[in-house]
């Protein structure tokens, strides 16, 4: 994303900006049983747990394509510009990984290969123990791990109901 519009966006929402001490605000004026509050957790949950976030593996896939692809020295901008075809700098995740990994089952294995034998780390056992008191009852993830579902059956007697992004969430 642009620099400049980021810091223009920030400049406007400065009045929104809240610290940690108002969050522990916000949380604590729960309604009885009912959570005020849903959470959006993204990859940096999951480095503490040894997963690589999103940005880094953007940053190296980025350069095994660069050093494997650039047979004709070209600049990495002026390299990046040429991949129009199947490149989206709008969304160089889905771009890299596709052409890292063609096939589905590429995918899947590299997905495995990063989960695999990776425990939960405290965060995790922190957020399990604010659901359980009622703070927070949804939570959604972009995260492909599985260690929030994971931190439930380590830290706690409940059992989240786990919808997965193709599933029939209303089932």
């Amino acid at each position: 994303m642009d620099e400049k519009i980021v810091d223009s966006t920030l400049r406007q929402l400065a009045h929104k900006k809240r610290t940690v001490k108002d969050l522990i605000s916000f949380l604590s004026n729960k309604c009885e049983e009912t959570s005020n509050y849903t959470l959006l957790i993204g990859a940096g949950c999951s480095v503490t747990s040894g997963i690589d976030s999103g940005g880094d593996l953007i940053k190296k896939w980025k350069k095994e394509i660069y050093e494997s692809e650039n047979t004709e020295g070209m600049s990495e901008d002026d390299f990046w510009k040429s991949q129009y075809e199947w490149y989206d700098s709008r969304n160089p995740y889905s771009s890299l990984f596709q052409k890292k990994y063609d096939l589905p089952r590429q995918r899947r294995i590299f997905v495995e290969k990063q989960v695999a034998k990776k425990d939960p780390s405290i965060g995790y056992a922190y957020l399990v123990k604010l659901i359980e008191e009622r703070y927070f009852n949804t939570v959604f993830t972009t995260n492909f791990d599985d260690l929030l579902n994971e931190a439930f059956y380590r830290f706690s007697p409940e059992r989240p109901i786990v919808c997965a992004h193709d599933s029939s969430i209303s089932s």
